[in-house]
């Protein structure tokens, strides 16, 4: 573990544990109190036991290691804490998988004092799944109750989604659901954040499609499902999400592309209906992977991405964009930042104007999407000269028919990028 000085960089502390018989040790995730104590929490191997989960505390002045505690089984099977919060009260709270044998496991969520690291409470609720991949995410709701959210088997060899409500003070189980979109399917979370009303929203994929959801933090009942399928309509997935300042829900990851393969994806959905607002998707300009891993935004309205691009001579890259103006021509602040589309009459009916300056001449792409991202017109596919290019949609799909009344996006790609403007079709 390091800790930087936020202005320079420069490394202040460093601290790490090795246990004496050379066996692994790995961190999962880190929370830090109000006096700057950091909180690590993950798993670690125990001899005679083989993996148990891991927690330990260490002092902001020079990162000494306060208490470690570990906990799990007592079998040869392997445990793992996945997340850790801090609650109002200072004491962190845990989530993981507990194994019961081989093949099966409980979610397991712990409070622990912060003083020394003993238990405060626990809760073991079977159904877990045992795997690598991270597994295992927790909030904290208003009022301070926790949620966490996991991932199940469904019973015929797909993945369901899983989430929990605690009572913050005893860690009560108030609510358990389970979601899942059909028998086989897998329904994969990649994460947890609450909207800007306190709301719990679960992002990932379904099949080959980005996937979100919003529940009712009281009840736990489904409250929408938004399904992402890009106009490529191949792999799709959110791998991270927030609420930004402005309480947009933000959220990225990776999109499929027709020529460029897998591009960065960015994406606004409405937190009250999960409807697309606008997406936009970047790719690095060599035709290869690029994803989104994590994000974040500031107060100005910019949005930063960091994750992995690909090049032909240096493979996998560190990469990192910003973006600017989001919410309305959702562009990267450059290369493409001069890159404006607008539509008008809107909301229109039966016919809308779409025009764009082009910076310089290049194949673009100007196509209509559904509410789900999925193409239903070609507007134009080709080279397009500098200047103004004018294109109209007459509220049809590609094949003639008309289509209904609702929230449409009209999207512009070019020159690796890509913006879009929201359509309102009315009746």
């Amino acid at each position: 573990m390091l800790k930087l000085d936020g202005a320079t960089g420069a490394v202040l502390w460093s601290s790490g544990y090795a246990n004496p018989f050379g066996l692994d040790e790995s961190a999962h995730a880190l929370a830090v109190d109000d006096l700057g104590n950091a909180f690590i929490t993950g798993r670690g191997h125990v001899l005679m036991h083989r993996m148990q989960i891991l927690t330990a505390k260490f002092a902001a002045e020079d990162g000494r290691m306060m208490w470690m505690v570990t906990r799990g089984d007592e079998q040869f099977w392997d445990d793992t804490s996945w997340d850790i919060v801090l609650p109002a009260d200072g004491h962190p709270v845990i989530t993981g998988t507990y194994a019961t044998s081989d093949t099966t496991a409980d979610f397991y969520t712990a409070q622990l004092d912060s003083a020394d690291g003993s238990t405060r409470w626990e809760q073991r609720v079977p159904g877990a799944v045992i795997e690598e991949a991270e597994a295992g995410w927790l909030r904290i709701l208003p009022g301070g109750d926790l949620v966490m959210c996991n991932r199940t088997h469904d019973g015929s060899d797909g993945i369901d989604i899983v989430l929990h409500r605690y009572r913050a003070s005893d860690g009560a189980v108030v609510w358990s659901t389970t979601w899942g979109s059909a028998p086989g399917v897998d329904d994969d979370p990649r994460g947890l954040i609450l909207s800007s009303a306190g709301e719990p929203v679960v992002f990932g994929r379904r099949a080959q499609d980005a996937l979100a959801l919003k529940f009712d933090p009281a009840t736990g009942q489904l409250l929408w499902q938004a399904d992402f399928d890009g106009p490529a309509q191949g792999e799709d997935e959110f791998s991270c999400a927030m609420t930004d300042p402005e309480g947009r829900l933000l959220l990225a990851g990776v999109t499929a592309h027709e020529t460029t393969r897998l591009d960065a994806l960015l994406t606004e959905l409405d937190p009250v209906s999960g409807e697309v607002v606008w997406f936009t998707n970047w790719d690095g300009g060599n035709a290869l992977d690029d994803e989104a891993r994590d994000l974040t935004a500031n107060v100005q309205g910019q949005v930063f991405l960091t994750g992995t691009g690909f090049a032909p001579d240096t493979a996998a890259d560190l990469l990192t964009i910003a973006f600017q103006d989001i919410g309305t021509t959702s562009t990267p602040a450059a290369p493409a930042s001069q890159l404006q589309l607008s539509a008008y009459p809107n909301p229109f009916n039966p016919r809308v104007r779409l025009s764009f300056e082009m910076p310089a001449g290049g194949d673009a792409v100007l196509s209509i999407l559904d509410a789900r991202g999925r193409r239903v017109a070609l507007l134009h596919s080709g080279p397009v000269p500098s200047g103004n290019f004018v294109g109209y949609w007459n509220g049809r799909d590609e094949a003639g028919r008309p289509l209904g009344a609702g929230r449409y996006l009209a999207h512009l790609q070019y020159a690796g990028t890509s913006v879009s403007r929201k359509l309102l079709l009315l009746k």
